[in-house]
């Protein structure tokens, strides 16, 4: 069968991957096929999606992939064949937010505090996680939902689910196997010589604190976030076309501080 590891960004798809390829041997994708962003997990090219699961039987093989798939199409595409599964995994989006400051900082040297990021990048990523919830929430039996947070608190429980969803018996030794093999540590240093999740030079795997966002957002940002999230960002929200301007016209400081005012 075909595994696919979903997941929004930093929302820990990463983890659930390293967890899932110790329950199951799999296959990579053919080279063909896959992004090579990176050298430790695959990831199907969405413009490759329809022709790769044209092409490529997973009936005598499992093959595992990470994505970010997003849009109803992809699900749909994904759910045409019996022999795909989706592990798709969730986040508190305020802690999503905090991450992505955080991985903004370090891999594109975003220098602006939390605040300037929620009120310029944040509120954005709510609007698109609500949307990108909707694509996977509704049940189907090809589909396991878990979360970020069951597996924090509760891990043994949510990785003998994942386990039995893809057809796999655990022992509690493999349990704690799995554990050892995909906890942040061993996360760390398997990815320490990937460019792109070098530990030193460029930190991907944080804290996965849950609930760290209670150490960032202050009042405003959580009235605002609960507004996006109840309604979404309109065509007219002021707050989106003020960073709008402030992206076009902030280099220059008289305009910049008046923008700030608004």
């Amino acid at each position: 069968m075909l595994i696919v590891c979903n997941g929004a960004a930093k929302s820990g798809s990463t983890w659930l991957f390293n967890i899932v390829k110790q329950l199951v041997a799999f296959e990579w994708p053919a080279a063909d096929y896959i992004s090579h962003s990176n050298s430790k997990h695959p990831t199907i090219m969405e413009t490759k999606l329809m022709d790769f699961l044209r092409d490529v039987s997973f009936v005598d093989q499992n093959v595992l992939s990470k994505n970010h798939f997003s849009q109803q199409a992809h699900r749909d595409l994904l759910l045409s064949d019996p022999n795909t599964r989706i592990l798709d995994m969730t986040r508190e989006t305020r802690d999503v937010i905090v991450s992505s400051y955080f991985d903004s900082c370090r891999r594109n040297a975003y220098r602006g505090s939390f605040a300037d990021f929620y009120w310029s990048q944040g509120r954005q990523l709510v609007n698109d996680l609500s949307r990108y919830h909707d694509v996977w929430a509704p049940p189907h039996q090809q589909i396991l939902v878990t979360s970020f947070e069951r597996l924090k608190s509760d891990f043994s429980a949510e990785v003998t689910k994942i386990a039995s969803f893809l057809g796999v018996k655990l022992s509690a030794k493999q349990i704690v196997d799995v554990d050892q093999a995909s906890n942040i540590k061993s996360l760390r240093k398997s990815y320490q010589d990937d460019e792109q999740y070098n530990t030193e030079k460029n930190p991907f795997f944080r804290k996965g604190i849950v609930g760290d966002w209670q150490n960032h957002f202050d009042s405003k940002m959580l009235k605002d976030y609960h507004r996006v999230k109840a309604t979404g960002i309109g065509k007219f929200d002021l707050i989106y076309w003020r960073h709008r301007l402030w992206a076009k016209l902030g280099a220059c400081p008289r305009i910049g501080d008046l923008l700030r005012k608004i």
